[in-house]
């Protein structure tokens, strides 16, 4: 930097406001050398801190946390079903504990619809739901991660069928599937939820494909997407008694348990299971 004063030394003062600095390149050249030299030299914040850095390594199992809860958000343990599902009535929640519960009585489990005649709405969460705590109630966290783990590959699975193919074809497939399941539920494996099932995909859903995708979904609860074509349905009150052949709601009038030309009054193969 040049000088302007006398070779005397001067005390060193501060710059006026405004002031400006000129620098030869040699000089500037060795102002950013010593700056980058001094940057080198700085001890890192680990060196300070007195640690060493941290290395990414592979992640294992031993390397996520362990699980906790507040102590106030913590459920009550040993809540029987009745007190976790108060509005269900207890035949009801006997009856999926049993896996005698049947498909077409989803409505039961939603006041919303368990008076009313909307009754193609599948509120499979609720169902859910009371089969994970059934299998929580074994005291085997496995298990109720299990069942939670399967039965939400199947709500997702089945969101993407309601999107692609009709919903009559859609419910058609998920009675017959959920009549499979119930079967092998009572013998303790509940696997199958998370598979899809090829041969009634064949059955009821190929042919079957949406004209236009417009609906109003939600998590859990699906519902037709505008009028639906009723022919491909199980007539319900029909298999109540309650419908003379042939159906007034163009359903068809065969057994919602197996599917024969008959009611679930009388039918022979559940007794037989």
């Amino acid at each position: 930097m040049q000088e302007t004063s006398g070779s005397s030394a001067t005390p060193a003062t501060v710059p006026p406001p405004g002031a400006s600095f000129s620098f030869t390149s040699e000089e500037l050249a060795q102002l950013l050398g010593t700056i980058v030299s001094k940057l080198q030299r700085a001890p890192t914040a680990e060196a300070v801190a007195g640690t060493s850095p941290v290395v990414p390594s592979q992640v294992t199992a031993e390397s996520f946390p362990a699980f906790s809860m507040a102590s106030g958000s913590q459920p009550t343990p040993g809540m029987s079903l009745l007190d976790q599902f108060p509005s269900v009535k207890a035949g009801v929640l006997l009856d999926i504990a049993r896996h005698d519960f049947e498909p077409s009585d989803l409505y039961k489990l939603d006041s919303k619809y368990r008076d009313k005649a909307e009754r193609s709405v599948l509120d499979l969460s609720v169902y859910f739901r009371i089969l994970t705590a059934f299998a929580s109630s074994s005291g085997n966290p496995l298990f109720s991660c299990h069942v939670a783990t399967s039965t939400m590959e199947y709500l997702c699975q089945l969101q993407k069928f309601h999107e692609e193919y009709q919903w009559s074809a859609v419910l058609s497939y998920h009675m017959e599937f959920h009549h499979r399941r119930l079967r092998e539920m009572t013998r303790g494996d509940y696997s199958k939820w998370g598979m899809i099932d090829a041969s009634l995909q064949v059955q009821h859903l190929f042919g079957r494909e949406r004209v236009r995708t417009a609906g109003h979904s939600q998590a859990g609860v699906l519902k037709p997407a505008g009028p639906r074509d009723a022919s491909g349905e199980v007539c319900q009150n029909f298999n109540r008694g309650k419908c003379d052949s042939p159906c007034r709601n163009r359903r068809a009038h065969k057994c919602s348990t197996c599917g024969g030309d008959h009611s679930a009054a009388a039918c022979t193969s559940k007794a037989s299971a």
